[in-house]
This record gives structure tokens, sequence and C-alpha cells, in this order.
């Protein structure tokens, strides 16, 4: 088995996915779009979701991005970029 085989094995996406919609759940399940309040709720989301993942116990960094918008039909446009080893490190993205 190769490191990325064995990555692949130890991280768990799924998992990884579950925290990240429970935390998004959690501040945002029965709230309405408020500008005011975006700054706060991005923290708050990525912030728990950090501690959450911290708690595995794993021997992984994690990188977290949270964009949150008004759903009126305006488009989004976004970049990312990472430098990273490919027989160790990965991602995972998600919409």
């Amino acid at each position: 088995m190769n490191e990325t085989d064995k990555f692949k094995d130890e991280f768990d996406i799924e998992l990884m996915e579950e925290i990240g919609k429970e935390t998004i759940s959690q501040f945002l399940e029965k709230m309405y779009y408020n500008e005011e309040k975006t700054k706060m709720w991005v923290s708050q989301i990525l912030d728990t979701t950090l501690k959450e993942l911290s708690k595995l116990n794993k021997p992984f960094k994690y990188v977290a991005t949270c964009t949150l918008m008004e759903k009126n039909g305006s488009p989004l446009t976004a970049s990312n970029i990472c430098l990273w080893d490919e027989n160790s490190d990965g991602y995972e993205l998600k919409i």
C-alpha cells in the first residue's frame, strides 16, 4: 500500500462532511440571511468545525473555508491555491 492509499484509508471524508454539515445546521438551520450577522456566523462555524475535527486526534492539518451569501441569484466566483506533498497530503472539496 502506498502512502496515498494509506492516507485515504485513515482520512474519513464522510465523517469530515458530517461534522461540517452538523456544524452548519447548528448555527444556520432556522436563520434568515442577515448581513450584519454573517461575520459572526462564519467565525462560529469555522471555530466549531475545527474544534470538532481536532477532537478526533488524527495526525492531520485542517484548512476550512466558509462563505455565506444571500440566495438571490447573484453569482459567486472563488479561487484557491494550495501547495502540498502529493504523497501525504490531499483535499476534499464540497459545495
